[in-house]
């Protein structure tokens, strides 16, 4: 089972990573250090998807059809000067 089959799971991660985004990156290495394996292995999907200026199409190719909490990410819909 991976984390996006597990809701419980899956919001965690949400929560984390949008906490991640703030840090620093040594603050936010140690954070990651401190989580489970399949909780980390998430959240570091999720910052890795972030880590670019903007998702180029192959970025945005690897997360369709990936969940994120209740919503499943099918296809970019639009792109524009704020985000995709």
């Amino acid at each position: 089972m991976t984390t996006r089959d597990d809701p419980a799971l899956e919001a965690r991660a949400l929560h984390l990573f949008r906490d991640l985004l703030d840090m620093q990156a040594d603050a936010r290495a140690q954070a990651l250090a401190t989580l489970d394996p399949a909780l980390q292995a998430r959240v570091r999907t999720l910052l890795d998807c972030m880590a670019e200026d903007d998702l180029h199409a192959d970025a945005a190719a690897a997360i369709a059809g990936q969940r994120l909490g209740a919503y499943a990410l099918i296809e970019r819909i639009g792109q524009g000067g704020m985000g995709e």
